[in-house]
């Protein structure tokens, strides 16, 4: 686990055994769209767009989100996927989760998406 993501993997730790699948990372100013996709260890593509809506000097910076996991095919048939469409509101230098998604047949198998507002 990255050193930085130690604590959220604390707290998500409660819910089961936790493995660091992959990063992505993007770099937006006020009122700028950012787009970003990539895959997680050939089970999955992934892809996060959004727009930062605005960055106060003293206050939490808000942020269009969306983001869209596939599921690579499965035998013979597509995989899953599921979208995830919400408006963010985070103070800088926080981690914020927020989203899951169900990652495989077994009880309990899910990916988490951990935004960090950086400063």
């Amino acid at each position: 686990m990255p050193e930085d993501l130690q604590r959220v993997a604390e707290e998500a730790a409660r819910f089961g055994h936790i493995e660091f699948q992959g990063r992505l990372t993007a770099t937006a100013t006020q009122e700028q769209s950012f787009k970003i996709s990539g895959g997680i260890q050939n089970r999955a593509d992934v892809g996060i767009q959004g727009r930062i809506v605005s960055i106060p000097a003293d206050g939490p910076i808000k942020l269009d989100f969306e983001s869209q996991l596939r599921f690579q095919q499965f035998v013979d048939k597509p995989g899953p996927s599921f979208m995830l469409s919400t408006t963010v509101i985070a103070k800088r230098g926080e981690f914020v989760v927020i989203g899951s998604a169900p990652a495989g047949f077994d009880p309990g198998d899910a990916l988490i998406l951990v935004l960090h507002v950086r400063k």
